[in-house]
């Protein structure tokens, strides 16, 4: 039986196993999920209604608070802003009653209808206190807010409030002990469907196992025996010996490939002789070639360095050019004629006056040499890299780069010297 056969056969039993685990565990999952998804969000939604009508009470009684205070505020002062605060919190308060009677179930909207027939008396007679001190009568409107009639209405509203608050501490616990029962149940139920799952899973993995050691393991042990011969073989070929063949029965695969292996290696063998040839010919074309590109990137950086010093002569010939054009210009030139001229920057100092490319900056990559005027020193150029070219800990600079800038620092100072001659020579003949 062919290994392809052998591995696609085991494959497709474990690939068989593992899904039928997977939909085992997905429904175990679902399972699971199930009364997370059904009982408790119910019961958390009841309680969160219980609390939200608690809330809209409490503000009633804060809102009807303010009404109160505000109406009597305004009697007793005539102040226009009680009269406006208590028409601003009459709206919401109005809105609040609403809300609560939508909201609540049967029962609950029976109490706040009640509590809203009491606040809407209650209204009445503080609108009618207050129209009465709008219209001078502030005696009548203090008795109305003083009577008897008034205070049993407040009290009427507030036993239909305190009618909700004995009614809801008994609903809140209700409520509190349904989220937590159906808490408890999902938390159970999925403990227990998770040890099951745990079971299963367990079951099938073991039974994957065995079918992986049943299926690979023998094919596993000739394969290893195989490569074994196999690593035998490269080991003699590597230290020169194709006389190493590999003896295998086996029709499959690896008996293929051992056979291949086996005419490679007489192949090797009787070639052994050519490539080494081959090999000392491709070597020495290597050398040749490496020769032939070092040659022509030392030709090249000479030929930079010849038009460097080109360049500043011509600068140093050419008619009308000042002392200070022939610095400023050769300073432009002189970073041309490096390795890394696009790195490169410069300066020359000369007579305490500095000459300077545009992208000149001082790094700790540089070079310099003096420049000698009449045998004394007039100044320096220096060259600068503005990046780190060394590597190995070697220079920076060639030892041609440091020729040339010796040949140009040369090259200024006669021609610092003949600038000076020329001036002292039109001096005097200008006297």
């Amino acid at each position: 039986m062919k290994i392809v056969y052998k591995l696609s056969l085991g494959a497709l039993i474990i690939v068989t196993a593992v899904i039928i685990l997977g939909f085992i565990l997905l429904d175990q999952i679902e399972k699971t999920n199930q009364p997370l998804i059904q009982d408790i969000p119910g019961s958390i939604e009841e309680l969160n209604n219980a609390v939200n009508l608690d809330n809209l009470a409490h503000e009633i009684i804060y809102y009807d608070e303010v009404l109160t205070q505000a109406a009597r505020n305004y009697v007793f002062t005539e102040d226009e802003n009680w009269k406006n605060i208590y028409l601003q919190a009459g709206q919401k308060l109005d809105s609040i009653i609403r809300l609560a009677v939508e909201n609540g179930d049967e029962l609950d909207s029976q109490i706040f209808k009640g509590v809203d027939d009491a606040n809407q008396l209650l209204v009445e007679m503080e609108l009618e206190a207050i129209a009465l001190v709008d219209s001078g009568n502030t005696d009548e409107a203090i008795a109305i807010l003083e009577s008897t009639k008034y205070s049993d209405q407040k009290n009427f509203y507030k036993l239909g409030i305190d009618r909700f608050f004995l009614m809801k501490k008994q609903g809140y616990g209700s409520s509190f002990s349904s989220a937590q029962k159906a808490i408890i149940n999902a938390v159970n139920r999925a403990k227990d469907i998770n040890r099951r799952s745990a079971y299963f899973t367990f079951i099938f993995i073991l039974a994957i196992i065995i079918v992986a050691i049943i299926v690979i393991f023998p094919l596993s042990r000739s394969v290893s025996e195989l490569l074994a011969k196999f690593q035998e073989m490269a080991s003699h070929i590597a230290s020169g010996d194709f006389s190493f063949r590999i003896k295998t029965d086996s029709k499959d695969e690896i008996g293929r490939i051992a056979s291949l292996m086996n005419a490679i290696s007489e192949s090797l063998q009787s070639k052994t002789t050519s490539i080494e040839s081959l090999n000392r010919e491709i070597q020495q074309r290597k050398a040749v070639e490496l020769d032939r590109v070092r040659v022509k990137e030392e030709l090249s950086e000479r030929a930079k360095e010849l038009s460097c010093l080109y360049g500043i002569s011509d600068v140093v010939e050419e008619y009308g050019n000042s002392i200070n054009d022939i610095y400023q210009k050769a300073v432009n030139i002189i970073p041309q004629g490096m390795k890394k001229s696009y790195s490169a920057c410069a300066r020359i100092t000369i007579n305490g006056k500095a000459y300077q490319t545009g992208n000149f900056k001082e790094t700790t990559w540089t070079l310099s040499r003096d420049i000698q005027v009449f045998k004394q020193k007039a100044g320096s150029i220096e060259v600068f890299y503005l990046e780190d070219f060394s590597g190995s800990g070697q220079s920076n600079f060639l030892k041609e780069e440091q020729a040339l800038l010796a040949a140009i620092a040369e090259m200024l100072g006669r021609i610092t010297e003949r600038k000076s001659h020329e001036a002292a020579l039109n001096k005097s003949e200008a006297k």
